[in-house]
């Protein structure tokens, strides 16, 4: 299985798969209950993200079946303009969800500074299709 760098007009894809990966994650069901609102939600945040923070995409090559970024050690580059619009577009988007959104945002920052409080590279996301789990996929991302 071949796994290559994300090309930048592929990003739209990636965050589609990510999204179907979590669509039953506990906390994502936590952030976002409403399983339609949770299905409607995702990809545009992990679009968000994969187009706001610095960060290496990896994902498989030709048709997209799973991905992983990882934030390289320090702080990563924030791209200023879409850090607005995402700023501004996830509470009009996430509503009530908000505030447990940013709260899962710092609990998990939180555990990982924790774990690791010296430079190191972290895998910020790792997703499988969910009819391709458990073929391989996953462990050739990491």
């Amino acid at each position: 299985m071949e796994i290559v760098r994300l090309r930048a007009e592929q990003v739209p894809e990636a965050a589609a798969v990510l999204a179907r990966a979590f669509a039953d994650d506990p906390a994502w069901r936590w952030v976002l209950p409403d399983a339609e609102r949770r299905a409607t939600s995702l990809p545009w945040l992990f679009r968000a993200g994969f187009q706001m923070i610095e960060a290496e995409l990896w994902a498989t090559a030709g048709e997209i079946l799973g991905c992983s970024r990882w934030l390289p050690p320090g702080r990563p580059r924030l791209h200023p303009t879409v850090a607005m619009r995402a700023a501004v577009g996830a509470p009009l988007r996430l509503r009530e969800a908000t505030g447990r959104f940013l709260a899962y945002g710092r609990a998990v920052d939180n555990l990982r500074r924790e774990a690791m409080p010296g430079p190191h590279w972290y895998l910020a996301g790792i997703g499988v299709e969910p009819t391709e789990q458990r073929r391989g996929i996953g462990t050739a991302l990491m």
